[in-house]
């Protein structure tokens, strides 16, 4: 879960209507609504086509790029497996529209986790948000875990409640996670790619991939073929 730098700049027909809008006296929010399409389209936009907390993909970027719009609307089709999730569901019946709760997720993580579900820490467009600060992750299990410095237990508890509700360790996601890294870090750990060669290859679970990089470095500190070097560059 990186940070989303969660910008307003394509749904304009949406941002003009939005702002217009009185705090606690929303319109009633339905997927039906003429702005919904906006909405998701931009945030895919600026997510780069993954889901806000896991960061499985759910469409092309390209599917969602500034010439699919006009006039400040999504003119494509929009095909993706991601749902509009209001990440605080206590503000949707008076401010169902509100831009700052809205990310968009994969639908599997929004109707068996996260549905009615308040998270308590992790939201990725606070600023200064850094994944880092919280979790780690064990590639050899293809979980994040908290991070073990970090020792308040009211944190501790309110992380394993975010890591649940926000799906980051779901089963199905755990699996395509899995799936997806493991030969990518196979060929980096025995030297058969280039760092760039294993980065080209990312389109997905980039927080993951680059923590268990890291992890990597730790335990092939003696790798004799330049592959620390080069991979401490590349996560830099």
């Amino acid at each position: 879960m990186k940070r989303i730098n969660k910008v307003l700049e394509l749904a304009t027909k949406y941002r003009e209507w939005h702002d217009r809008l009185s705090f606690d006296n929303h319109p009633k929010y339905y997927p039906q609504h003429k702005h919904y399409r906006s909405i998701v389209a931009n945030l895919l936009h600026v997510q780069g086509g993954l889901c806000a907390y896991t960061e499985v993909s759910l469409c092309k970027p390209a599917l969602v790029a500034p010439d699919r719009w006009e006039g400040g609307e999504y003119k494509g089709k929009l095909e993706t497996f991601g749902h509009l999730d209001h990440y605080n569901p206590n503000l949707k019946p008076r401010n169902g529209w509100l831009w700052s709760n809205f990310f968009v997720i994969h639908a599997c993580i929004n109707t068996k986790t996260k549905l009615r579900a308040v998270p308590r820490v992790l939201k990725p467009d606070n600023d200064n948000f850094e994944i880092n600060d919280y979790l780690d992750y064990d590639f050899s299990e293809s979980i994040f875990i908290i991070k073990p410095q970090i020792n308040d237990e009211k944190l501790r508890a309110d992380l394993l409640h975010d890591i649940k509700c926000l799906g980051l360790n779901h089963p199905s996601i755990e699996h395509q996670r899995r799936e997806f890294l493991s030969p990518i870090l196979a060929d980096l750990r025995f030297s058969n790619m280039t760092p760039e060669q294993a980065r080209e290859r990312i389109y997905q679970f980039y927080t993951a991939y680059e923590m268990a990089v890291k992890q990597i470095l730790t335990t092939d500190g003696n790798d004799d073929n330049g592959f620390v070097h080069d991979v401490q560059q590349q996560v830099q």
